[in-house]
Formats: C-alpha cells, sequence, structure tokens
C-alpha cells in the first residue's frame, strides 16, 4: 500500500474512483472537513495565472488538535515535497519547491489565501529553489537550481538565473551569465536584495573586475539594488554563509562559519569590508536573523544564560552580547537544528519543531503556542514557517513516502518517490 493511500486511510478516504462534490464549509476558525483526492478547492478569481491541477486534501484529523482551539485556522495537504514559504503582500503565502539535492523536492509553485483556498499553482520549470527572500508587494526573490552537465562539470547542480515570483504567478528572470553554486538569497524591505554564493567562472552580471576559474573558484556577494541593478561584487571568507541582511542604502551584513570558527562581516555600499568580528565557536551552526537596528539574533547551542545549551541571544551591530534566555522551553533540544527565526519591530519569534515562541527586544517571552507533528510515527523532515504581520504563522511540514533508492545511485536520483506536504496556518495569541 502507497504511503498517500496509508495517510488517507487515517484521514477516513477511499481510494478516488470520481471526482466528488465537496462538503460544505465547516464554520470559521475549526477543521475544514475531509475531502478525498478528486476533489480540488475553488481557486479565488484573483488573475489569470498558469495553473496546474493541484489536489488539496484539508486535514480533519490533527494530532491533538483540539489543544489549538482558537489558535489552529485550517490544515491542509497535498502531494508535494520540501517547501519554502513566503508571505504574499495580503495575508495569504506563496508555496515554493525548495532545492536539497538528496529529497524530493517536488514541483509545485502555488499561493494560498489566509482561508487556505488555492488562488492558483503551476509545476516549476526548473529542479527547485535555493533560499530567497520575501520583496515588497508579495513577491520573492529566488535562485533557480537545474542539473548541470555533470560529471563533466565539479557540480550536479547549480544556478544561473534569479527568478522573482510575483503574487500572480509570473516569473522574471534575471540571468547571472554564469554558474553559480549553494546560491542564496536575502532581501531588503525597499526591494534591495543580495545573493552569496560560489562561482567557477566569471559573471556577466558582475563586471570584468570577478575573475575566478575553474581551478579558483570564489565565495561571493553579490548586492542588486531595487531595480536588479548590480550595485558591487565582493568575495567573502568563510566556508558556509549562514545569513546575509542588506539594508536601504545598500550596506551589505553577513554572519559566516569556516571550522570552528563563526564571523560578523559587513561591507558598505560599494563592496568595501567596513569591518569583521569574532563570533563564539558554538555559533558555527544555529539560526540567525538580522534586526532593524543592525544586530543580529541567534538560536544556537551556546551557553552563555544557562550553562546547559541551546540558547536565544541577541547581539549588537559590534557582535557583543545583549542578553541570552534560555530556549529549551521552545524546543526538544534534538529538534533545535531546525529552528527558525522570524523578526519584527516589536521583537522576534522563534519557531522549531513543536513550538512558536515570541520575545521582545529584551527578551522577554510574550506568547508560546505549541505544533503538533502530524502522522508522528511517520517519517517528517522538519518544519517550515513564515511570519504574517505578526498576527498568524504559516508552517509547512513533510511526510516522506515510498522509497525509490539513494543519491549512491546518481547524483540525479532522489532518496524518496513522493512526499506529502502539509501546510497549516496558526493565529498567534495577543500578549
Amino acid at each position: 500500500m502507497s504511503f498517500l493511500a496509508t495517510a488517507l486511510g487515517m484521514l477516513g478516504c477511499a481510494e478516488p474512483v470520481a471526482p466528488r462534490v465537496p462538503a460544505p464549509a465547516a464554520p470559521a476558525r475549526s477543521l475544514p472537513p475531509i475531502v478525498c483526492p478528486g476533489v480540488v478547492p475553488p481557486a479565488v478569481a484573483e488573475d489569470a495565472a498558469p495553473t496546474a491541477p493541484l489536489t488539496v486534501v484539508p486535514a480533519g484529523l490533527i494530532s491533538k488538535g483540539e489543544r489549538h482551539a482558537g489558535e489552529l485556522a485550517w490544515n491542509i495537504g497535498f502531494d508535494g515535497g520540501h517547501v519554502m514559504l513566503y508571505p504574499d503582500g495580503v495575508g495569504g503565502v506563496l508555496v515554493v519547491p525548495s532545492f536539497l539535492g538528496a529529497t524530493m523536492e517536488g514541483d509545485t509553485l502555488g499561493r494560498f489565501s489566509p482561508s487556505g483556498r488555492v488562488v492558483w499553482s503551476k509545476r516549476a520549470r526548473v529542479t527547485g529553489y535555493g533560499d530567497g527572500g520575501a520583496l515588497p508587494g508579495g513577491s520573492a526573490a529566488l535562485p533557480a537550481v537545474v542539473p548541470l552537465d555533470w560529471p563533466k562539470t565539479e557540480d550536479a547542480y547549480g544556478t544561473s538565473e534569479i527568478h522573482i515570483l510575483d503574487s500572480r504567478g509570473n516569473i522574471q528572470s534575471i540571468p547571472l551569465g554564469g554558474v553559480v553554486t549553494e546560491a542564496q538569497i536575502a532581501t531588503g524591505s525597499d526591494g534591495s536584495s543580495v545573493m552569496t554564493g560560489v562561482a567557477r567562472a566569471p559573471l556577466k552580471i558582475a563586471g570584468p573586475s570577478f575573475k575566478p576559474t575553474r581551478t579558483s573558484p570564489q565565495r561571493f556577494i553579490l548586492s542588486l539594488g531595487p531595480h536588479r541593478r548590480a550595485r558591487f561584487i565582493a568575495p567573502i571568507q568563510g566556508d558556509y554563509v549562514l545569513q546575509l541582511a542588506v539594508s536601504p542604502e545598500g550596506s551589505v551584513s553577513a554572519v559566516t562559519a569556516s571550522y570552528q570558527q563563526a564571523s560578523l562581516v559587513r561591507f558598505d555600499a560599494r563592496g568595501a569590508e567596513i569591518g569583521k568580528w569574532e563570533l563564539p565557536s558554538c555559533m558555527t551552526t544555529g539560526s540567525f536573523e538580522f534586526a532593524p537596528d543592525g544586530g543580529f539574533y541567534a538560536a544556537s547551542f551556546c551557553s552563555f544564560a544557562n550553562g546547559l545549551g541551546y540558547e536565544l541571544s541577541k547581539w549588537s551591530p559590534e557582535a557583543e552580547i545583549e542578553w541570552a534566555v534560555d530556549a529549551r522551553a521552545a524546543d526538544d533540544q534534538s529538534e533545535a537544528h531546525r529552528s527558525q527565526l522570524h523578526v519584527s519591530p516589536g521583537g522576534v519569534t522563534l519557531v522549531s519543531g513543536t513550538a512558536v515562541v515570541t520575545y521582545d527586544t529584551d527578551g522577554k517571552q510574550l506568547t508560546q503556542i505549541g505544533l503538533d507533528r502530524l502522522f508522528a510515527s511517520m517519517n517528517f523532515a522538519g518544519a517550515v514557517a513564515t511570519l504574517n504581520d505578526g498576527r498568524s504563522i504559516y508552517v509547512a511540514d513533510i511526510t516522506q513516502g515510498d522509497r525509490i533508492g539513494t543519491m549512491l545511485n546518481s547524483l540525479y536520483s532522489r532518496a524518496y518517490g513522493r512526499a506529502f506536504t502539509y501546510l497549516r496556518r496558526h493565529d498567534l495569541p495577543t500578549p
């Protein structure tokens, strides 16, 4: 029996043989009724974006869902894979397939309204997307990942374009004029963006001064203005870039990591390095997010406050610690590496696989809600989330289905043949 059939059986659904009429809408703020595959919720007639069939299953059963009365707005599922979530600018969410290179990413781009309806959906024309950033007006800037000519090339996948996905499903492509690996993008409030990655050849968008070679690849940061024109490109040291930020005036900040060494690096609007500060070695892994004042928040296994492990801390623009709080209540430590941070003017929200906790700018805990896992006995791949104006949060989990192979067989294979994505909206309590 396939995973989907098993999951539907747990929901009380039979194998579909013909489309069914959707059940009447559930009362406001309650779990939606069960609808089996073959029934697609009506799309919101909001635009004429290209669409593709997307079978959505409102999941009427959620583990101990009754505990979240007044907080869990809705929960739905669809055939998909690892996804990333971005706000659409009007209270809904964009769903984008995430490239991981080892498990099934899925290929559906879509937008869901605040009520959980499909506004539009279509098939992505790329293997997946790297980490991107939200833009004003409900768009997202995304590094598009496609297969390369491996083994003739050093890498199996790479990025040659940035895609700007808008809330209507339209995609604007920005060619880089070359191939980048390990690409990720961060965005600013004015529509600026900054990209990092590794290049083994010059990029036309970067100009003639950037000259990496096949034998001397360069890790770089590329700053783009609101109109997608390159401001500067500069080399950056480190094995990884953990987080990026770009200010309206064009300066860039980055948290980087190498073996047992983390650093905060800052560049001015012309790409000149203006400061570099060492961070504790325990911060080579974790979650980071920059604050409006130029400092940053970190969720890591450092022990500044409790001496035991998992903590949330706030750091100044000069990399001096301002406060640290025990964050173990927000997470089982086994899940801590999956945590995410979302910054708002009033503080920071820590999202883990088990809880959503909000803090003010001084580290005082304001609210906390629990996140129950669906079908906890099956194989989960962690939660991703995006904050919606501090009032609600969208969370996505996936269950992985039929095993078809491993990456040892081929760099183009996938470890799982299918996956089922669950998307839900939680309304956050008022502090």
